[in-house]
Protein backbone atom coordinates (compact mmCIF):
# COMPACT_ATOMS: atom_id res chain seq x y z
CA UNK A 1 0.00 0.00 0.00
CA UNK A 2 3.04 2.33 0.27
CA UNK A 3 2.77 3.07 -3.45
CA UNK A 4 -0.97 3.84 -3.42
CA UNK A 5 -1.14 7.51 -4.33
CA UNK A 6 -4.63 7.84 -5.78
CA UNK A 7 -8.18 6.83 -4.99
CA UNK A 8 -8.55 4.45 -7.94
CA UNK A 9 -5.66 2.37 -6.59
CA UNK A 10 -7.41 2.26 -3.21
CA UNK A 11 -10.68 1.21 -4.85
CA UNK A 12 -9.02 -1.57 -6.87
CA UNK A 13 -7.23 -2.79 -3.76
CA UNK A 14 -10.49 -2.95 -1.81
CA UNK A 15 -12.34 -4.80 -4.58
CA UNK A 16 -9.54 -7.33 -4.89
CA UNK A 17 -9.49 -7.99 -1.14
CA UNK A 18 -13.26 -8.08 -0.65
CA UNK A 19 -14.33 -10.04 -3.74
CA UNK A 20 -13.58 -13.49 -2.23
CA UNK A 21 -15.63 -12.57 0.86
CA UNK A 22 -18.64 -10.72 -0.57
CA UNK A 23 -18.71 -11.57 -4.29
CA UNK A 24 -17.98 -9.16 -7.16
CA UNK A 25 -21.04 -6.87 -7.05
CA UNK A 26 -21.18 -6.37 -3.29
CA UNK A 27 -17.39 -6.01 -3.11
CA UNK A 28 -17.52 -3.11 -5.57
CA UNK A 29 -20.38 -1.43 -3.71
CA UNK A 30 -18.56 -1.73 -0.37
CA UNK A 31 -15.28 -0.58 -1.92
CA UNK A 32 -16.92 2.59 -3.20
CA UNK A 33 -18.39 3.28 0.25
CA UNK A 34 -15.03 2.89 1.97
CA UNK A 35 -13.10 5.01 -0.53
CA UNK A 36 -15.78 7.71 -0.71
CA UNK A 37 -15.87 8.03 3.07
CA UNK A 38 -12.12 7.94 3.73
CA UNK A 39 -11.05 10.16 0.80
CA UNK A 40 -14.13 12.43 0.76
CA UNK A 41 -14.20 11.98 -3.01
CA UNK A 42 -17.17 11.12 -5.23
CA UNK A 43 -17.20 8.21 -7.66
CA UNK A 44 -16.19 10.34 -10.62
CA UNK A 45 -13.12 11.54 -8.73
CA UNK A 46 -12.27 8.01 -7.65
CA UNK A 47 -12.45 6.61 -11.17
CA UNK A 48 -10.36 9.56 -12.39
CA UNK A 49 -7.52 8.44 -10.08
CA UNK A 50 -7.54 11.58 -7.94
CA UNK A 51 -4.43 11.78 -5.71
CA UNK A 52 -4.65 11.03 -1.98
CA UNK A 53 -2.19 11.64 0.86
CA UNK A 54 -0.64 9.17 3.28
CA UNK A 55 -3.07 9.99 6.10
CA UNK A 56 -6.02 9.14 3.88
CA UNK A 57 -4.34 5.92 2.81
CA UNK A 58 -3.85 4.87 6.43
CA UNK A 59 -7.49 5.63 7.26
CA UNK A 60 -8.56 3.58 4.24
CA UNK A 61 -6.39 0.63 5.31
CA UNK A 62 -7.90 0.58 8.80
CA UNK A 63 -11.45 0.60 7.45
CA UNK A 64 -10.73 -2.05 4.81
CA UNK A 65 -9.11 -4.39 7.32
CA UNK A 66 -12.18 -4.21 9.56
CA UNK A 67 -14.59 -4.90 6.71
CA UNK A 68 -12.40 -7.78 5.53
CA UNK A 69 -12.96 -9.34 8.98
CA UNK A 70 -16.72 -9.35 8.25
CA UNK A 71 -17.53 -6.25 10.28
CA UNK A 72 -20.42 -4.47 8.54
CA UNK A 73 -19.21 -1.51 6.52
CA UNK A 74 -21.99 0.64 8.01
CA UNK A 75 -20.56 0.14 11.51
CA UNK A 76 -17.01 0.72 10.29
CA UNK A 77 -17.98 4.00 8.62
CA UNK A 78 -20.60 4.91 11.23
CA UNK A 79 -23.20 5.63 8.58
CA UNK A 80 -26.18 3.99 6.91
CA UNK A 81 -28.70 5.45 4.49
CA UNK A 82 -32.45 5.05 4.96
CA UNK A 83 -35.25 6.78 3.10
CA UNK A 84 -32.83 9.33 1.65
CA UNK A 85 -31.36 10.25 5.04
CA UNK A 86 -27.96 9.50 6.55
CA UNK A 87 -28.07 7.79 9.96
CA UNK A 88 -25.31 7.15 12.45
CA UNK A 89 -25.19 3.47 13.44
CA UNK A 90 -23.11 1.38 15.81
CA UNK A 91 -23.41 -2.20 17.15
CA UNK A 92 -26.10 -1.08 19.63
CA UNK A 93 -28.63 -0.86 16.79
CA UNK A 94 -29.61 -2.78 13.70
CA UNK A 95 -28.40 -1.50 10.36
CA UNK A 96 -31.41 -0.06 8.50
CA UNK A 97 -32.46 -2.25 5.56
CA UNK A 98 -33.97 -1.02 2.28
CA UNK A 99 -37.03 -3.26 2.69
CA UNK A 100 -37.91 -1.51 5.94
CA UNK A 101 -38.56 1.67 3.95
CA UNK A 102 -41.89 0.02 3.06
CA UNK A 103 -43.11 0.76 6.57
CA UNK A 104 -42.46 4.47 6.15
CA UNK A 105 -44.20 4.58 2.76
CA UNK A 106 -47.19 2.68 4.11
CA UNK A 107 -47.40 4.72 7.29
CA UNK A 108 -47.28 8.04 5.47
CA UNK A 109 -50.02 6.90 3.12
CA UNK A 110 -52.40 6.36 6.01
CA UNK A 111 -51.79 9.50 8.07
CA UNK A 112 -50.67 12.14 5.55
CA UNK A 113 -54.11 13.76 5.47
CA UNK A 114 -54.43 14.06 9.26
CA UNK A 115 -53.77 17.46 10.82
CA UNK A 116 -51.66 16.26 13.74
CA UNK A 117 -51.28 12.47 13.58
CA UNK A 118 -49.91 10.71 16.62
CA UNK A 119 -47.33 8.10 15.60
CA UNK A 120 -45.52 5.54 17.75
CA UNK A 121 -42.50 3.57 16.48
CA UNK A 122 -42.06 0.52 18.72
CA UNK A 123 -38.59 -1.08 18.94
CA UNK A 124 -37.17 2.04 17.31
CA UNK A 125 -33.47 1.09 17.36
CA UNK A 126 -31.51 3.74 15.44
CA UNK A 127 -34.70 5.77 15.15
CA UNK A 128 -34.65 5.55 11.36
CA UNK A 129 -38.40 4.84 10.97
CA UNK A 130 -39.52 7.44 13.50
CA UNK A 131 -37.18 10.11 12.14
CA UNK A 132 -38.04 9.42 8.48
CA UNK A 133 -41.76 9.69 9.29
CA UNK A 134 -41.32 12.92 11.23
CA UNK A 135 -39.02 14.34 8.54
CA UNK A 136 -41.68 13.84 5.87
CA UNK A 137 -44.67 14.59 8.12
CA UNK A 138 -43.72 17.77 9.97
CA UNK A 139 -47.26 18.07 11.33
CA UNK A 140 -46.98 14.71 13.13
CA UNK A 141 -46.21 14.02 16.77
CA UNK A 142 -43.84 11.04 16.71
CA UNK A 143 -42.67 8.92 19.63
CA UNK A 144 -39.96 6.27 19.37
CA UNK A 145 -39.69 3.66 22.11
CA UNK A 146 -37.10 0.99 22.83
CA UNK A 147 -36.02 -1.15 25.76
CA UNK A 148 -32.33 -0.43 25.13
CA UNK A 149 -30.70 2.67 26.62
CA UNK A 150 -27.86 2.35 24.11
CA UNK A 151 -30.26 2.25 21.16
CA UNK A 152 -32.13 5.29 22.43
CA UNK A 153 -28.85 7.17 22.73
CA UNK A 154 -28.20 6.50 19.04
CA UNK A 155 -31.76 7.48 18.11
CA UNK A 156 -31.50 10.77 20.01
CA UNK A 157 -28.20 11.55 18.33
CA UNK A 158 -29.70 10.89 14.89
CA UNK A 159 -32.69 13.11 15.60
CA UNK A 160 -30.39 15.93 16.70
CA UNK A 161 -28.03 15.70 13.73
CA UNK A 162 -30.97 15.55 11.31
CA UNK A 163 -32.76 18.35 13.18
CA UNK A 164 -35.92 16.26 13.40
CA UNK A 165 -37.86 16.53 16.69
CA UNK A 166 -39.01 13.14 17.97
CA UNK A 167 -39.99 12.17 21.52
CA UNK A 168 -38.03 9.18 22.83
CA UNK A 169 -38.95 6.87 25.69
CA UNK A 170 -37.47 3.76 27.29
CA UNK A 171 -40.26 1.20 27.22
CA UNK A 172 -40.63 -2.57 26.97
CA UNK A 173 -43.50 -3.23 24.56
CA UNK A 174 -43.93 -6.74 25.98
CA UNK A 175 -44.68 -5.57 29.51
CA UNK A 176 -45.51 -1.85 29.47
CA UNK A 177 -48.25 0.23 27.91
CA UNK A 178 -47.62 2.49 24.95
CA UNK A 179 -48.74 6.12 25.10
CA UNK A 180 -52.10 6.58 23.40
CA UNK A 181 -54.18 7.42 21.51
CA UNK A 182 -52.27 6.38 18.35
CA UNK A 183 -53.10 7.06 14.71
CA UNK A 184 -50.18 4.98 13.42
CA UNK A 185 -48.38 2.23 15.32
CA UNK A 186 -45.37 1.11 13.30
CA UNK A 187 -42.76 -1.47 14.24
CA UNK A 188 -39.88 -3.55 12.96
CA UNK A 189 -39.63 -5.82 16.01
CA UNK A 190 -37.32 -8.79 16.61
CA UNK A 191 -38.73 -11.66 14.54
CA UNK A 192 -36.00 -14.16 13.60
CA UNK A 193 -36.36 -17.53 15.40
CA UNK A 194 -33.21 -18.31 17.38
CA UNK A 195 -32.75 -21.58 15.49
CA UNK A 196 -32.07 -19.65 12.26
CA UNK A 197 -28.99 -17.95 13.67
CA UNK A 198 -26.63 -20.62 12.36
CA UNK A 199 -27.88 -20.05 8.80
CA UNK A 200 -27.24 -16.31 8.85
CA UNK A 201 -24.22 -14.35 7.63
CA UNK A 202 -21.37 -13.83 10.07
CA UNK A 203 -21.42 -10.06 9.61
CA UNK A 204 -24.98 -10.07 11.01
CA UNK A 205 -24.76 -12.60 13.84
CA UNK A 206 -21.33 -11.50 15.08
CA UNK A 207 -21.88 -7.76 15.07
CA UNK A 208 -25.57 -6.77 15.04
CA UNK A 209 -27.46 -6.80 18.37
CA UNK A 210 -29.15 -10.13 19.04
CA UNK A 211 -31.69 -8.37 21.26
CA UNK A 212 -33.09 -6.65 18.16
CA UNK A 213 -32.95 -9.72 15.93
CA UNK A 214 -33.97 -12.93 17.66
CA UNK A 215 -37.05 -14.38 19.33
CA UNK A 216 -37.54 -17.75 21.04
CA UNK A 217 -38.41 -20.67 18.76
CA UNK A 218 -41.23 -21.58 21.13
CA UNK A 219 -42.94 -18.21 20.60
CA UNK A 220 -41.75 -16.37 17.47
CA UNK A 221 -44.86 -14.16 17.43
CA UNK A 222 -44.32 -12.79 20.93
CA UNK A 223 -43.82 -9.20 19.76
CA UNK A 224 -46.74 -9.30 17.32
CA UNK A 225 -49.05 -10.53 20.05
CA UNK A 226 -48.02 -7.54 22.18
CA UNK A 227 -48.33 -5.10 19.26
CA UNK A 228 -51.80 -6.41 18.43
CA UNK A 229 -52.86 -5.85 22.04
CA UNK A 230 -51.45 -2.32 21.97
CA UNK A 231 -53.29 -1.69 18.71
CA UNK A 232 -56.59 -2.88 20.16
CA UNK A 233 -56.09 -0.67 23.20
CA UNK A 234 -54.70 2.52 21.67
CA UNK A 235 -55.44 2.86 17.96
CA UNK A 236 -57.90 5.56 16.98
CA UNK A 237 -60.96 4.68 14.91
CA UNK A 238 -59.08 5.00 11.64
CA UNK A 239 -55.72 4.05 13.16
CA UNK A 240 -53.31 1.62 11.52
CA UNK A 241 -50.85 -0.99 12.71
CA UNK A 242 -47.93 -1.42 10.28
CA UNK A 243 -45.33 -4.12 11.02
CA UNK A 244 -42.37 -5.72 9.30
CA UNK A 245 -42.42 -9.52 9.47
CA UNK A 246 -40.39 -12.64 8.75
CA UNK A 247 -41.40 -13.86 5.29
CA UNK A 248 -42.16 -17.35 6.65
CA UNK A 249 -44.33 -16.03 9.47
CA UNK A 250 -46.41 -13.43 7.63
CA UNK A 251 -49.45 -15.69 7.39
CA UNK A 252 -49.31 -16.49 11.09
CA UNK A 253 -49.02 -12.81 11.98
CA UNK A 254 -52.01 -11.99 9.78
CA UNK A 255 -54.06 -14.73 11.44
CA UNK A 256 -53.02 -13.47 14.88
CA UNK A 257 -54.14 -9.94 14.03
CA UNK A 258 -57.48 -11.17 12.78
CA UNK A 259 -58.05 -13.36 15.83
CA UNK A 260 -57.13 -10.42 18.07
CA UNK A 261 -60.04 -8.50 16.60
CA UNK A 262 -58.20 -6.19 14.21
CA UNK A 263 -59.73 -5.62 10.78
CA UNK A 264 -58.63 -5.10 7.18
CA UNK A 265 -55.55 -7.28 7.75
CA UNK A 266 -53.24 -7.30 4.73
CA UNK A 267 -49.96 -9.03 3.88
CA UNK A 268 -47.72 -7.08 1.51
CA UNK A 269 -44.61 -8.11 -0.41
CA UNK A 270 -41.29 -6.32 -0.70
CA UNK A 271 -39.52 -5.60 -4.00
CA UNK A 272 -37.98 -9.07 -3.92
CA UNK A 273 -41.46 -10.62 -3.85
CA UNK A 274 -41.20 -11.79 -0.24
CA UNK A 275 -43.97 -11.32 2.32
CA UNK A 276 -42.49 -8.48 4.35
CA UNK A 277 -45.24 -6.39 5.93
CA UNK A 278 -48.55 -7.01 7.66
CA UNK A 279 -50.94 -4.12 8.26
CA UNK A 280 -54.21 -3.93 10.14
CA UNK A 281 -56.84 -1.43 11.18
CA UNK A 282 -58.56 -1.01 14.50
CA UNK A 283 -61.87 -2.87 14.65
Amino acid sequence: MENATNSKVLFDTAVRQLRPIYGPDEAEAIAFLIVEKTTRQNRTQILASTPVNLRVTESFERALNRVARHEPVQYVLGEAYFFGLSFYVNPSVLIPRPETEMLVDEGMRHVATLDHPKIVDACTGSGCIAIALRHHLPQAHVTGVDVSDEALQVARFNAQRLQTPVHWAKLNVLTEQLPGPIDLLVSNPPYIPASEKEQMAENVTRYEPGLALFVPDRDPLVFYRALAAHAREHLTTAGRLVTEVHEKLAGQVATLYTETGLSDVQVKKDLAGKDRMVTARSA
